[in-house]
């Protein structure tokens, strides 16, 4: 969440991203920011994302009622959307588990199937080297 509220003599401006905020900030340096991550007003010389030497404001108000609350109810529908994907997200583990299991048998078979085919192979070329040398044999003996 990069909404940032700003607090210029007891009027709150924003939403505005961190982009909009710090050209504000760069033309007064004496604001008090706030985000939803922050617990309080902060004035913005002591605020990372604002690059502000100046001296501390005096303290703002109080965040809005309002304003807090329609934060915490776009968590709350956050929290809900995600319960929403977990729950959909349980059965798709459980098909990806029952298709890995399935892969891993196939590998099985198929490799106990080469072994049986190269098995059988080695088996006909014997008889074949077997027959040709007969046949040579019996070229021979005509």
């Amino acid at each position: 969440m990069n909404k940032w509220f700003l607090l210029d003599n007891g009027k709150i401006k924003g939403p505005f991203d961190l982009t909009e905020a710090q050209a504000l900030v760069a033309n007064n340096p004496y604001l008090y920011a706030w985000q939803p991550l922050y617990s309080h007003w902060t004035p913005v010389n002591q605020i990372s994302h604002f690059n502000v030497a100046a001296d501390i404001p005096s303290p703002p108000l109080d965040i809005p009622e309002e304003l807090r609350l329609a934060f915490v109810e776009e968590e709350r529908q956050l929290v809900t959307q995600l319960d929403k994907l977990d729950s959909e997200l349980t059965p798709i583990s459980d098909d990806i588990a029952e298709v890995t299991g399935e892969i891993n048998r196939y590998l099985e078979l198929t490799q106990s199937l080469n072994s049986e085919v190269s098995s059988v192979i080695a088996n006909i070329e014997q008889q074949f080297a077997a027959l040709q040398q007969n046949l040579a044999i019996k070229t021979k003996l005509n």
